[in-house]
């Protein structure tokens, strides 16, 4: 695994903070304050995260912010939810994942599709204890 995609892994799962990359600036939401992270989501091979904020959802690959989608519904469903806007869909099953690479647990499955492709992933809401790093 190159040092790359180790600074991506760390970014997303988490390390110490000497180990941490710099954070991305966030974009501020329209009303000028910073939107709070409502769900994340992840995965690897390529490495990829998805925040849906209050105001936003924001893909990054690598770290690095792709798609911004000032707009988007939610859908609720028995077995899971969608958040959908004209740039991005997040599709979130209530069934739990595994990351494949640290085996660390989550408590849903995540499938994002995008312009230009689509990833498959683990998600968890915002405050949800993941637990100490495998």
């Amino acid at each position: 695994m190159s040092m790359r995609n180790l600074l991506a892994l760390c970014f997303v799962l988490g390390c110490s903070d000497s180990a941490k990359p710099p954070q991305p600036s966030q974009p501020a939401a329209v009303s000028g304050n910073t939107s709070a992270i409502i769900y994340k989501a992840l995965g690897n091979e390529p490495f990829w995260h998805v925040d849906v904020r209050t105001n936003d959802l924001q893909l990054f690959e690598m770290a690095d912010l792709r798609v911004t989608a000032p707009k988007y519904t939610v859908e609720e469903r028995a077995q899971g939810r969608e958040y959908k806007s004209a740039e991005l869909t997040l599709s979130i099953d209530f069934k739990e994942c595994s990351d494949g690479m640290s085996d660390r647990k989550y408590p849903h499955t995540a499938h994002v599709r995008y312009e230009k492709g689509s990833f498959h992933g683990c998600g968890w809401p915002a405050g949800y204890d993941l637990g100490p790093p495998p």
